[in-house]
């Protein structure tokens, strides 16, 4: 019995010290009173960059391209054998019309075959989501050891919160940097979305320096707000109900599920969710019926029926496709808001907490109940799905 009572307390004593133990975050010795401090200690306690050997940070050493690269991917957990890099991995086409089913096989880069970044998985993940582009590289080589430039920083973060789209139309306003008349014409809309989503600003004589490059620590933040913007009103606490009606104009018994595993954010009182994780209850409903595409280079999801569905990153939701709006007597209720990007996945704007719906509108849309916390969303054939 004694024995029984000895280890009984060893254990709990176990117990009591262990989440001291496992807790205990990652030690870099040379940050203390650095500028960027709090962000590279949040960085490294999250897991998505880590020291050297030595126990240093090298805070104002530069960062490579390679690196940086699996700091972004990391960083939205699109690491290489993730489900959603799994997906994208599957599903990515190459072509204007995916019915083709054409898998995206962009020219390999000359300097990658035997780089850590390729056979740790990395540089297929970022082919396929978008992040990298080898269009952009001249000759088909990486340069993977090069410092990355801040301009390059600007391309991979819009790419990483979907800013494809607004990034490659054209400025309506000049960017506010002394130097911008230098920066090549292409990157200009980038840096433009970076600066207004707030991860990257200007030095304090004026200029940007488009061409400088970027220090281990400047990264961290970088990316850190990044993940700032990208993660805002995540996972609201609402309960989702999806009904599949499976013929237009039918509210007839329809199948539905109450479901958890559609990711949520709620920002400006607007309420979006992952299209693919609706999707993928869709097609749950519906025995599989839904296919799904995606474009990297356009950041656009295809889903493929008797008629071809589109959503892209960072366009107003009511001009992703004419088969997604709502209309509600004389009042077309199709969000003007762009769609967003969450960790590789486009979120779409599901529910406009500021407009006020006319009182039949729950008969034949989603609807929230306010009682419950609980969003009804219909969804109909597989291209498409009214939205409330």
């Amino acid at each position: 019995m004694k024995h029984w009572k000895s280890l009984l307390c060893s254990v709990l004593a176990a117990l009591m010290l262990a989440p001291y133990a496992f807790a205990a975050p990652p030690v870099v010795s040379d940050i203390q009173g650095h500028w960027a401090q709090d962000s590279i200690e949040q960085a490294v306690n999250d897991g998505w960059v880590n020291g050297y050997p030595d126990g240093t940070f090298r805070p104002d050493g530069t960062i490579t391209r390679a690196e940086f690269v699996k700091m972004v991917l990391d960083a939205i957990n699109l690491t290489p054998n993730s489900s959603t890099a799994l997906w994208l991995k599957e599903n990515s086409v190459s072509v204007k019309d995916p019915r083709t089913l054409t898998p995206y096989s962009p020219a390999a880069f000359l300097d990658m075959d035997t780089n850590w970044l390729t056979t740790q998985g990395w540089l297929d993940v970022a082919v396929n989501f978008g992040l990298v582009v080898p269009s952009d590289y001249s000759s088909r080589q990486f340069q993977p050891s090069k410092a990355i430039t801040r301009y390059e920083i600007a391309v991979m973060v819009d790419r990483a919160m979907g800013k494809v789209y607004p990034a490659s139309q054209p400025l309506t306003e000049a960017l506010p940097f002394s130097d911008a008349d230098q920066i090549p014409e292409w990157v200009r809309g980038y840096i433009s979305e970076a600066v207004k989503a707030g991860v990257l600003t200007g030095y304090p004589d004026g200029t940007f320096g488009h061409s400088k490059s970027a220090t281990r620590a400047e990264a961290v933040v970088m990316v850190q707000r990044m993940l700032d913007y990208t993660r805002e009103g995540l996972d609201p606490d609402i309960n989702l109900i999806i009904k599949y009606l499976p013929e237009w104009g039918s509210i007839d018994e329809p199948a539905q599920i109450t479901t958890e595993n559609v990711r949520m954010q709620f920002v400006d009182d607007v309420l979006y969710a992952s299209v693919r994780d609706i999707l993928i209850v869709q097609d749950q409903l519906m025995h599989g019926d839904v296919r799904m595409r995606w474009h990297p280079v356009w950041q656009q999801l295809f889903v493929l029926s008797d008629m071809l569905g589109m959503y892209r990153a960072g366009v107003p939701y009511h001009i992703n496709s004419t088969t997604y709006y709502t209309e509600v007597t004389d009042r077309n209720t199709s969000f003007s808001v762009p769609t967003r990007m969450l960790d590789g996945e486009i979120m779409i704007p599901i529910y406009d907490f500021n407009f006020v719906y006319p009182e039949h509108h729950k008969k034949w849309e989603g609807y929230w109940d306010a009682a419950t916390n609980t969003l009804t969303l219909p969804v109909y054939n597989p291209s498409g799905f009214h939205m409330s």
